[in-house]
C-alpha cells in the first residue's frame, strides 16, 4: 500500500460512525456494567443514591440484595426497571435509560444521574470493549 492509498483510506473513515457502530454492538455490555454499579448502590458520580427512611423496608431489601448494604438502594424490586435499561449512541454520546414505567419516578426521586457509568466503569468499558474494537476496525482498514 502506498502513502496516497493510505491517505484515501483514512479520508473515508468517519469516526463519528465508528463511534456509534461500537456503541451499538456493546451496548449490552454498558448496560451490564450500569445495572452493577446499581445493585451496588452507586450512581454515575459514584455517589450512594439516597438513603431508604424504613428500617423494615431497609431489612427486607438487604435481604435480597446485601452488596448495596444496608439503607442502600440498588433500585431492584421486581427486576423490570433493571430488565428495561439500554444504551444508545449517537455521534457523541451514550444515552443510557430504562423504558420501563417506573424509571420517570425514579429518575425524579434519585437524579438522573442513576444512568451513566462511574469514570471507573467507563474506563473499563474502553479498555476492554470498545477499544479492542477500535482497534480490529483499524486494522480491517489498513488491510
Amino acid at each position: 500500500m502506498t502513502i496516497l492509498e493510505l491517505h484515501k483510506r483514512f479520508n473515508t473513515w468517519n469516526s463519528a460512525r465508528v463511534f456509534v457502530r461500537i456503541v451499538t454492538q456493546t451496548d449490552d455490555r454498558i448496560v451490564e456494567l450500569n445495572r452493577d454499579q446499581l445493585e451496588l448502590g452507586f450512581n454515575k458520580k459514584k455517589q450512594r443514591l439516597t438513603l431508604y427512611a424504613s428500617l423494615r423496608y431497609a431489612l427486607r431489601k438487604n435481604a435480597m440484595n446485601s452488596k448495596a448494604g444496608l439503607w442502600n438502594p440498588d433500585l431492584k424490586l421486581s427486576g423490570k426497571f433493571h430488565e428495561k435499561i439500554n444504551a444508545k449512541a449517537d455521534e457523541t454520546i451514550i444515552k443510557i435509560e430504562s423504558s420501563d414505567s417506573k424509571s420517570i419516578h425514579l429518575e425524579k426521586k434519585y437524579g438522573s444521574d442513576i444512568f451513566g457509568l462511574t469514570d471507573d466503569r467507563l474506563n473499563e468499558y474502553i479498555r476492554e470493549v470498545f477499544y479492542p474494537l477500535l482497534m480490529q476496525l483499524l486494522r480491517q482498514l489498513l488491510k
